[in-house]
Parts: C-alpha cells; structure tokens; sequence
C-alpha cells in the first residue's frame, strides 16, 4: 500500500519540486534585472549635467556590467523620451512619489530592463518549458534615481523667492535663498505655483507654511548658502563716447556693441546684439510690442541706477552669451550696481544661453511671461501667473564641480 501511495503521489511531488525551481529562476531573473536597473538609474542620473551623450555613455556601461540571460544587459536609449527608449527623463515628484517624463525639466530618470524573447537580453530560463509548452517568461524592471548635486551647487541664487498662483520654476542645480529671516518671508511658495529642484537651502527659517507642499526636492533650512561669486568681480569699463541710437526698421538692425546713455526703447524690429558689450544707461532695455533682441556673443550691462529690464507684449531677448576671455566669459546679463526691478509682463521672454547676474535687482515675472537662462543671481526673485522660469547650470559649486552624484527613489 505504502508503494501505491507513493508511486501515486510522486508525479505531484515532483511537480512541485519542479514549480519551486522555476519560481527559483524567475525570481533571480527578476533580481539581476532590477540590480540592473538600479545601476543604470544611478549612472544616467549622476551625469544629467553632463548632456545626454555622457547620461547615454555611462547608462550603456552600467547595463553592460550586469548578467542577462543572453550575454551583458543591452539597452535602448533614445534622446527626447521615445516610447521604444529604456532611459525616460523627466522629474521626481515627492508630493505623489512618482516620476514624472518631461524632456524640458530632467532633474531624474527612470531606466527600464527588459528581459524577453524580442529583446536582445533573452528571456530567463525555463526548465521544462517546450514539455509543458510553456512558452517564455518576459519580465522588466524599472528604476528611478535624482540627481544630487555636489555640496553647495546653485543655479538660482536670491535673496528672497516667491512663486505664486500657477508660476512654475525649474532650477535643475539647486536654488540658494541667502535671508536668513524667521519670520517667513524668505521663501514663499503658493497656490498652484511649482518649484522644481533637487535641492533648496535657506540661510535662515524663514519658509511661509505650506510652502513645503510646492516644492520638489530636498529642503535643508538654517542652511549654509555660498556666496555670489561675482560680488568681488570689477564691472566693464563704460566707454567714454557715446554710440548713435540704432534706430527702427523692417528686417533685423545691427547694433553696435558700445556705450549708450539712454539706452535702447525697442517696439519694433529684430535688434541684433553680438560680439561685444552693450553698456545700457537711461532707461536700460525697454523691449514692448513685437521687438525682439537677438545675439550671438554679446553682453548687456545695465549701467545706471535706473537702467532697468521691462519686458511687455510679445518682446523678448534671447541667445546673448558673453563670449570673450575674462571675468565675465558666459555671461548673459549684468544688472546696475543699484536696487531696482526688471518686469516681465504679458507673452514677452527672456531666453539667454548664459548667466544673469543681478544681486541688487527684483525680478518680477507675470502673465505667461517666461525667464529661461543658464542661472541666475538676484536680489529677489517673484513669479507669477502662469509664468514659467528655468535655470539649467550649477554655475556655484564646491568642492567639485564635476563630482556628480545620484539616489535611487524607486
């Protein structure tokens, strides 16, 4: 009888003998492709900076470290988040612990590890698999992890910062808030407004309640912010005589680089600003209507107490960069050694490849205007409406500019 039993029962022992090995196998599988995972997220996430070929350059390094069950872990990597990519860019949103894809905003990345049939990793190992006719078993897994910058790293340096009703702003390098005020007035986020960085230090307390709610990354408060590195920098020398005013006209208006004690009221009008330093008295940079500032090179340097920035209409400055060797290579815009305030209203847009350096000035962003520079210093920083602002550089760094690192959050 116990032979019966026994020659009964073995088919079923075996069979889960067998489904325990196999469960065994996906498992491990299942581990080496999120392991996987785990390390191109922190590969691609720690070169953000860098551009995409360094992220796609070290991700494919990282992949090929780890075991697949068809050779080294291969991936896809498409810049723009193509849908047949293993690398998503995008954003880490603590409020909802989710990753968010936005090409435009990569402050992290979600890497994907597909173990399948169709894919150049093969699928994992099946015992008994054509007996059963079981097919192949496909499987993924995905990763996240933010940038986190090196100590002290800054794109957007202000005294004070506020975003209001639906503002958005994007500081990918960390923002610094230098008041250390305990009543607060420092940092004030509202409404529906969003700030997005991997990191925000504030000199002091002060953080308006509710502001934590509107704010993406870490938040370290009675922190030690850096100091503008610019602060100590001699400003350029104002030429002695004056340039002509440049005028109005159909097609686009060259202007010379030079010293201009009224400074430029543009309506009209396409108004090339390169290779060279545009010294800006009077009023400053008045730009309404549908005058736009282009340039390729060229450094506009506020001069007077008054000489101001007023954006209104559809005006807009955008490309300048600072190209020659010297305290101010890569510089965009220089505010006046006196308080004032820079207003962007209505559509008009700031859109510069370099650094606005403006410690004593407030910048007062409404409507659907939008400030898109490399970063920015600046006494106080307000937006609101539905403006958008994005700062891309870490131009503050210490003790290692390049020394890049990430953490998983998924």
């Amino acid at each position: 009888m116990s032979t019966i039993l026994f020659i009964v029962a073995l088919p079923a022992f075996l069979m889960f003998i067998w489904l325990g090995v196999e469960f065994g196998l996906v498992l491990r599988a299942g581990n080496q492709a999120k392991i996987a995972a785990d390390a191109v997220a922190l590969a691609a996430a720690a070169r953000l900076p860098a551009g995409f070929d360094a992220v796609a350059a070290d991700a494919t390094a990282a992949a090929a470290a780890n075991r697949a069950p068809d050779g080294p872990v291969s991936i896809t990597i498409i810049d723009g988040n193509d849908a047949s990519s293993d690398l998503l860019f995008g954003y880490w949103d603590e409020s909802t612990s989710t990753f968010v894809p936005d090409v435009q905003n990569r402050t992290a990345v979600q890497a994907t590890v597909r173990f399948a049939a169709d894919n150049a990793n093969g699928a994992p190992g099946i015992m008994l698999s054509g007996l059963f006719e079981l097919g192949f078993i496909d499987l993924q897994r995905t990763s996240v992890a933010v940038y986190n910058p090196p100590s002290q790293a800054t794109t957007l340096l202000a005294r004070r910062l506020f975003a209001s009703e639906d503002a958005t702003i994007d500081a990918f390098g960390g923002v610094s808030v230098t008041r250390a005020s305990p009543n607060g007035n420092a940092v004030s986020v509202t409404g529906n407004a969003w700030l997005e960085t991997s990191i925000l230090r504030v000199a002091g307390p002060g953080i308006a309640p509710g502001s934590e709610n509107g704010i993406g990354g870490q938040v370290f408060i009675n922190a030690t912010v850096p100091d503008d590195p610019y602060a100590d920098i001699t400003r350029p020398t104002v030429p002695s005589s004056a340039e002509s005013d440049p005028g109005s006209g159909s097609g686009t208006i060259t202007v010379t680089p030079g010293w201009y004690p009224n400074g430029l009221t543009l309506t009209t009008g396409t108004y090339d600003l390169s290779d060279g330093i545009f010294h800006l008295g009077g009023v400053g940079l008045d730009v309404s209507g549908s005058a736009a500032v282009v340039g390729t090179g060229g450094l506009i340097h506020l001069v007077d107490p008054g000489s101001r920035i007023t954006l209104s209409g559809s005006g807009s400055i955008t490309g300048t960069s600072y190209q020659a060797a010297g305290d101010w290579l890569g510089v965009s815009i220089v505010g006046s050694a006196q308080n004032n305030d820079w207003t962007l209203e209505s559509s008009s847009f700031v859109d510069v490849e370099g650094l606005v350096i403006a410690p004593r000035i407030d910048v007062y962003l409404t409507g659907s205007s939008r400030f898109d520079a490399a970063g920015c210093v600046a006494r106080r920083y307000d937006a609101a409406g539905s403006t958008s602002s994005t700062f891309e550089e870490a131009f503050i760094t210490s003790p290692d500019a390049q020394a890049g690192r990430a953490r998983l959050v998924d």
